[in-house]
């Protein structure tokens, strides 16, 4: 049995399930369930096969506003092949090849999980947060909103400091994480529901 992902970070990976899925917002998202292949870790890829990983998210390609999230949709076209037609989402004629994905921590009734927040093609070299935005446009971003920011800034308390490093991935043989694909999807399901959705 597959081991539910445990930490945040760079993947690579095969997709195994996918589907479409509308929310009572009107939104709309292609769910994609995927199997890790390989995680970024350090500045090299490390081979995850032998962990039997897995991980799944929603990706919202169109807002609650009807407006198209065009740079996801651009990503998911460039990472798994996808032609843009929603019906080979729904008869399963769409064969996604493998990407890379990035994965981030979701908090819901005091659980955590981490799914699928991008895509990507899966020889993109990973930036890790690579800066291109002018010294001069810095300043004026300071200039325009650092008082809003700042004023955000004050109200966090400062975040617990980390013990150690990534754990290291489950073996095949581990007990299943917490967090179940179960209540991973029940979790998504009531936010859909209730309609507590970014999009």
């Amino acid at each position: 049995m597959s081991q539910a992902l445990d930490r945040a970070g760079i993947f690579r990976c095969r997709i195994t399930d996918y589907g479409l899925n509308e929310a009572k917002s009107g939104a709309v998202a292609i769910y994609m369930k995927a199997i890790i292949e390989e995680a970024f870790v350090d500045g090299e890829w490390e081979d995850w096969k032998s962990y039997d990983v897995e991980t799944e998210g929603y990706l919202y390609i169109v807002k609650k506003d009807e407006t198209l999230n065009t740079s996801l949709i651009e990503a998911v076209m460039r990472g798994t092949g996808w032609n843009g037609n929603f019906a080979s989402i729904v008869d399963g004629t769409w064969q996604p090849t493998p990407c890379q994905i990035s994965c981030d921590a979701n908090e819901y009734n005091g659980q955590t999980s981490y799914r699928i927040s991008w895509v990507d093609d899966w020889n993109r070299e990973p930036k890790g947060g690579a800066t291109n935005v002018a010294p001069d446009k810095v300043k004026a971003l300071n200039a325009k909103y650092g008082s809003q920011f700042r004023a955000l800034a004050g109200k966090r308390q400062p975040a617990a400091p980390s013990n150690g490093g990534p754990k290291t991935p489950p073996a095949r043989t581990a007990p299943p994480a917490n967090v179940t694909r179960e209540l991973a999807t029940t979790a998504a399901n009531e936010a859909v529901a209730t309609g507590d959705m970014p999009f």
